[in-house]
């Protein structure tokens, strides 16, 4: 009776290590995730929130083609950009000494 439950709850955990992530995924819709702040604030600047929300979605960042960003934002971890898609320039601006 025992080996039957602690089967019953193997398999469960198993299922729910699978199937969470997915749940989890589609619960939390488009939104992207940047490691560096300053790379959101600067899409935001630049016009890509279409709506205005304060966050930059997967279909808004397909939006973006050419990205410039200013020494000054320090963005030094490009984690998010992966979702635009259509980029086809990227520049870093460079303080000058």
């Amino acid at each position: 009776m025992k080996l039957k439950n602690i089967s019953v709850i193997l398999i469960l955990i198993i299922l729910l290590q699978i199937f969470i992530p997915t749940l989890v995924t589609f619960a939390e819709d488009d939104t992207i995730v940047f490691e560096n702040r300053n790379l959101k604030r600067l899409l935001i600047k630049e016009g890509y929130d279409a709506d205005n929300n304060g966050e930059i979605s997967k279909t808004e960042i397909e939006a973006v083609e050419k990205l410039e960003i200013p020494y000054q934002y320090s963005v030094n971890n490009l984690k998010g950009l992966e979702y635009a898609t259509n980029l086809k320039k990227l520049s870093y601006d460079l303080p000058s000494n």
